[in-house]
């Protein structure tokens, strides 16, 4: 019951007081009260006109008369203000006496003090948005010694903290606070009135750390617990709740050195308990996050006494019974007397411990003097004598030890024991004292060993990883016992037997790979860790790095925290088979990945690069006796041609052929990636029918050919094989013929058609299909490539001499088609080949990328097979500008370059290539012949280049040349007929709007006409000029390969003469810059397809090297 009544209330305050109270307590202005010593001490907060609630304290005393007597104090600064008033007013509304009726019930202190702590809580929780965000938080830490046995009871501090509560419920950074902050006459708005009493109860110290230990310790360690902000020594763990009564019994044991002490056993919890003496007994139980009391049916009195017992020596031990016996009436345990006293010699045997403990250390000065915590490995050295155990800094001759209830005394071997600690000193091993963090640690920590930090070598923990990995297995071979702390980081593990490879093939063309070790008899799969390790360091996995490595370790991290020691020559050949697996990261939950069928072709890799017997198979063997088909693919058997071939196959030719039936063999595909003129169809169209011979073509065979190449593809295929079901699919009475698919050998169709007629064509499950002129879907946004990768085939050849014209994004985009998933996804190409080969010239992956398509592509240069064509000779003219034609490119290219600089300059030079691109066309367009300029004077400035074009070409007609004249611009081939017609020289010409192209193509062969007039894009490709002994490139095009192909209309099979090929270029102009770029672009595409090692980048300064000025 309160001291004090409304009616007092009211006369110890004026009215205008009273009715602002009766007020606030009407709108519920009361936030949170607690009320101690009978009534007589009650501190609260009041709502008011401001949004921190208003803290206030009042005292309550009997004067004369027993008239009741208040003194209070506000964060108003106003003395018996409203704000008091009303909370008193409100706490005796919540407590109004109760009726006559009512049985009279009284409640203990705990009780009490447990539903002050639930109200309290309730209201806190109301009016937490009224709040301010932070909260005083207390952090228990024990100060036992770090050897101190559980069970022995311990003290405890309580440190004080604020820190702001965060959205997902912990806690943000913590901020020490002085306990006396919480007692001070203006204390912390965050801080609560249960804050404040606890302030009280801790005596309001000036530190923030406050020990405990008494027997009114208790009250205050309930309190804390009863915020829901006391937590066991970090406030990020959970914080701690107050638990049920444990019972507890007290019972002697004995110690290493012999001696007997007296521990509090509890029958329930966990045996990370810790006792904890506050008068009572009491427990913490870290994994529960429960504290309470311990129930051991002793005084509080007596349990205090018995908690604080001294050890009990050996030779006391019979002495300390007799006299418990004698006063303690059974109420306390008593020693174990002991029987007999033997004394023997022992071989001590090292026991090195390995341990991390945290160390707080200071740092800085001054102001910016504060606390760290840092991990810092360390090695214990301890000496087993038959089972007792004892520091090496341990300063006692002998050592004590109990036994079957006999002391034995074992003397201490001093030799042995400094033959141990100087083979850790010989390791670099040395005491923490004397290093430099050893003036922080405690007494037991400053005799444990470590590595003193070195100036060259200032990765220590490396130095413990491979002092574990190394060392310790050296000293447990000598006899050495080493153990480790559950979360020492350090820990090496030790697999046993070869890696495992296990294949799971299914019916798909994919299969399940995984990887595994066996370590301490269990089996640990190594792609999950091998891609933990790829995320951390990915530096590391990277055939270059492992290189460096040699044979030294990789150490990967597993599932446990122990660390696998893995050789770098053993992880290389792997990171070859598999290291875009890590970069995309996908890996099955069961620690599988899945590889297309193609895949298995790397695992040769393994078997020749690994050591014999460090890899066991399991599974996969029909995968695996592929992969061993086609790592010996250049050993494959020729096979003789079909014998309807009308035709007589080179020997390369016939190397081509059993190539394609070797693939046919093995279910795969490829791209025959000859040089243009080689005679890539005619393989092709062998290879087809050795598949009708041999009985295997029981359904048609697909290609899908440039429109211009139908023609090419019915000749040779009635020329050389007529026995083939011919059916070409091209015009508008292809609709009737649809109908004759199933009928038919060989279905021949243009990239044009298969667009339009895909329902016909996609439905059906070719026995095999060919894209000619493959790099028509290097594009694979194009509705074209994704078509083309939706046809059906048992087998998929592209024909292509120019897999990559401009970047290996096309080289993706063929793959893809021929081998889904052999090169990865597009995404995932880019990151892992295309960019660390084109941007950084990056070797390593360039030699991965060529020996990953390698068997999967034949290729072979004119170069190659020269003794088989007739010589190629090329000659670049270089010509000098005349001085209008040079004072018209220096304008435009100075009007050009200043725009192009603004372009990148706003948008960056990935952004600016459309500007970059219009800019040069201009200056191109000047070098053919500036009437080619529109909009500018240049129809009246004369071409260098044209004039020494048309003197070229009447003197070869003259003596009998037959001339192709490629050129990018079709209106500068209209002004090269225009001169060809003043100068009644013949010739025909084909460019994109030529409608008849075979009537110009059989007028050249047949000699009507000397010379040739082709776009580079209309006749680039599918043409066969074999009557032309001279080829002249009017303007160079940024693809070499480009104009090696429309070279090669002209030198290919079937070629007699000797072709001269002529590049016109403008001295010192764009044209001479380009001829460079050429260069170094065709060095990249070379490196791939051969694997010679080059790489190709594109800057800002590539870009100022071609606008700048002519050379004077």
């Amino acid at each position: 019951m309160l001291p004090f009544s409304r009616s007092e209330l009211e006369k110890l305050f004026p009215q205008s007081v009273w009715n602002k109270a009766e007020e606030l307590v009407a709108r519920g202005a009361l936030v949170d009260v607690v009320v101690e010593n009978d009534g007589r001490s009650i501190t609260g907060r009041v709502r008011g006109d401001r949004r921190t609630p208003y803290l206030t304290r009042v005292k309550v005393a009997n004067g004369r008369g027993g008239r009741v007597r208040l003194s209070s104090t506000c964060t108003c600064f106003v003395s018996d203000c409203e704000h008091a008033a009303a909370m008193l007013l409100g706490i005796l509304e919540q407590s109004a006496a109760p009726s006559a009726n009512d049985v009279t019930a009284t409640i203990d202190d705990h009780l009490e003090h447990w539903i002050q702590a639930v109200n309290g809580t309730v209201r806190e929780l109301a009016s937490q948005a009224s709040r301010p965000e932070d909260d005083v938080l207390y952090v228990l830490e024990p100060l036992q010694r770090e050897d101190t046995p559980s069970g022995l009871a311990v003290a405890i501090a309580v440190n004080t903290f604020r820190a702001r509560r965060l959205r997902d419920g912990l806690y943000g950074r913590e901020h020490p606070i002085p306990i006396a902050a919480l007692t001070a006459d203006e204390p912390p708005a965050f801080a609560t009135p249960a804050d404040l009493v606890i302030g009280r109860l801790l005596g309001g110290v000036a530190s923030q750390t406050r020990r405990l230990g008494g027997r009114a310790d208790a009250e205050t360690l309930e309190r804390m617990i009863g915020t829901g902000r006391c937590f066991w020594r970090t406030a990020q763990s959970p914080a701690l709740k107050l638990g049920s009564p444990r019972a507890g019994t007290f019972r002697w044991r004995f110690d290493g050195d012999g001696c007997q002490r007296l521990f509090c056993e509890m029958e329930a919890g966990s045996e990370d308990a810790i006792v904890v003496s506050l008068g009572d007994p009491w427990y913490i139980d870290p994994q529960t996050g429960e504290a309470g009391r311990i129930d051991t049916g002793c005084d509080a009195r007596l349990a205090t006494l018995l908690l604080k017992a001294p050890a009990v020596p050996p030779d006391a031990a019979t002495l300390v019974r007799q006299k418990l016996a004698q006063g303690s009436r059974n109420e306390v345990p008593l020693p174990e007397p002991l029987r007999r006293r033997e004394r023997i010699s022992v071989q001590p045997k090292p026991i090195l411990h390995l341990h991390a403990p945290r160390i707080s250390v200071v740092r800085g000065s001054g102001w910016n003097r504060r606390d760290e915590e840092e991990m810092v490995p360390l090695a214990r050295l301890m000496f087993d004598y038959a089972g007792a155990t004892v520091s090496w800094r341990d300063g006692r001759a002998e050592i004590n030890h109990v036994a079957d209830n006999r002391l034995l005394v074992i003397p201490r071997d001093t030799q042995a024991e400094s033959r141990a600690i100087e083979r850790l000193n010989r390791l670099g091993l040395q005491p923490l004292g004397p290093v430099g963090l050893g003036r922080f640690a405690s007494e037991p920590l400053r005799n444990d060993f470590t590595f003193e930090e070195d100036e060259e070598d200032a990765d220590v923990s490396l130095r413990w990883v491979e002092f574990n990995h190394r060392e310790v297995p050296r000293l447990e071979a000598e006899g050495w016992a080493v153990t480790w702390d559950a979360d020492y980081p350090y820990r090496v593990a030790r697999p046993s037997g070869s890696w495992q490879a296990e294949i799971t093939e299914t019916d798909s063309d994919w299969f399940e790979f995984d990887l595994g070790v066996v370590i301490d008899g269990e089996r640990i799969s190594l792609l999950p860790v091998l891609l933990d390790l790829f995320r951390r360091a990915p530096e590391v996995l990277t055939p270059s790095a492992l290189e460096e490595y040699g044979d030294e370790p990789v150490y990967a991290t597993l599932p446990d925290g122990r660390l696998l020691p893995i050789p770098a020559s053993r992880l290389r050949p792997f990171v070859e088979v598999l290291f875009e697996i890590f970069e995309t990261r996908r890996i099955e939950r069961n620690g599988r990945i899945r590889l297309p069928r193609p895949h298995a072709a790397r695992f040769d890799i393994l078997e020749r690069e690994l050591p014999q017997g460090s890899l066991e198979w399991h599974g996969g063997e029909n995968l695996r006796r592929l992969a061993e088909r086609i790592a010996r693919f250049a050993e494959m058997p020729e096979v003789d041609p079909p014998q309807g071939l009308q035709a007589k196959l080179r020997p390369y030719q016939r190397q081509g052929l059993s190539w394609l039936q070797f693939l046919a063999d093995c279910g795969l595909s490829g791209v025959l990636a000859d040089d243009m003129g080689l005679g890539k169809t005619l393989q092709t169209i062998a290879h087809i029918l050795l598949e009708k011979e041999k009985g295997r073509l029981d359904r048609p065979a697909l290609v899908v050919a440039p429109t211009s190449l139908l023609p090419t593809w019915r000749n040779e295929v009635r020329r050389f094989a007529p026995q083939l079901r011919l059916l070409v699919l091209h015009g508008n009475s292809r609709h009737d013929q649809f109908r004759l698919i199933d009928r038919s050998d060989l279905v021949v169709t243009s990239y044009t058609l298969l667009l339009r007629d895909h329902e016909h064509l996609l439905p059906r499950h070719w026995r095999l299909c060919v894209l000619d002129e493959a790099h028509a879907i290097k594009n694979p946004s194009t509705k074209l490539a994704r078509t083309a990768s939706q046809i059906r085939a048992d087998q998929r050849i592209a024909l292509t001499g120019t897999p990559i014209e401009n970047h290996l994004g096309e080289l993706w985009s063929v793959f893809n088609f021929l081998l889904p998933g052999l090169l990865g996804d597009r995404e995932t190409f880019r990151r892992v080949f295309r960019n660390p080969i084109e941007k950084e010239g990056d070797q390593a992956r360039q030699a991965v990328l060529v020996s990953r398509v390698g068997p999967f592509m034949l290729r072979r240069t004119k170069d190659q097979v020269a003794a088989e064509l007739p010589p190629k000779v090329e000659f670049v003219r270089e010509i000098e500008l005349g001085d209008e034609q040079r004072a018209l490119y220096e304008s435009v290219r100075l009007a050009a370059h200043t725009r192009v600089r603004e372009e990148i300059a706003a948008h960056g030079l990935a952004r600016s290539s459309i500007a970059i691109l219009e800019a040069l066309l201009k200056l191109r367009q000047v070098c053919c012949d500036p009437r080619l300029l529109k909009g500018h004077r240049g129809g009246h400035v004369e071409s260098a280049k044209y004039e020494l074009l048309m003197e070229m070409l009447t003197n070869m007609v003259e003596t009998g040349r037959r001339i192709i004249v490629f050129s990018q611009f079709v209106e500068m081939l209209e002004l090269i007929e225009a001169g060809l017609k003043k100068r009644h020289l013949p010739y025909v010409v084909l460019t994109g709007r030529s409608r008849d192209r075979e009537e110009p193509v059989r007028r050249f062969q047949n000699g009507e006409v000397p010379i040739f007039l082709i776009s580079l894009r209309a006749g680039g490709t599918g043409l066969t000029l074999t009557a032309a002994d001279t080829v002249i490139h009017y303007d160079p095009w940024w693809n070499p390969a480009v104009e090696t192909q429309a070279t090669d209309r002209a030198h290919r099979i079937g070629q007699n003469k000797t072709v001269f090929v002529y590049k016109l270029i403008a001295s010192g102009t764009v044209e001479e810059r380009m001829l460079e770029l050429q260069a170094r672009k065709q060095a990249l595409v070379e490196g791939v397809l051969s694997g010679a090692r080059a790489g190709l980048t594109f800057t800002e300064e590539d870009v100022e090297a071609l606008f700048a000025p002519l050379p004077d």
